[in-house]
């Protein structure tokens, strides 16, 4: 054999092994899928999953603030800074009024979705 050159014969032997790796891989994902189809059809009507609840998430009064003060300057950074307060902003005022700050955001109405955020990083800030 020449060096830096494989033997073609370790080389066919590798490539039918890598395909039969990949079929018997396939092959059982398909037995998987199968075997869950029922249980995935049964959840698949049913209404998702509620985070709220007894276990609220946590709200950062410094990131309160920032946001805050993203709204007020109208920073545009405000809108991902939301996004990652989500969770925390739901718990901490509840689904109506998260929804309205949400709908606010959207919208870019920075002025209309700035005072319950102002008034949670005042309040969180007493606390």
């Amino acid at each position: 054999m020449i060096r830096g050159h494989k033997d073609q014969r370790s080389s066919g032997l590798a490539s039918a092994g890598k395909r039969s790796t990949a079929e018997s891989r396939f092959n059982a994902l398909a037995a998987l899928r199968e075997h869950a189809q029922p249980v995935i059809d049964a959840h698949g009507t049913q209404p998702p999953l509620k985070l709220e609840g007894p276990h609220p998430v946590p709200l950062d009064t410094e990131a309160t603030r920032l946001l805050a003060t993203l709204l007020e300057q109208r920073n545009l950074s405000a809108v991902a800074h939301f996004n990652e307060l989500a969770d925390a902003l739901r718990s901490t005022l509840g689904t109506e009024p998260f929804e309205r700050m949400q709908r606010a955001i959207e919208d870019l109405d920075f002025a209309l979705a700035e005072p319950p955020s102002r008034d949670i990083a005042l309040r969180k800030g007493r606390a």
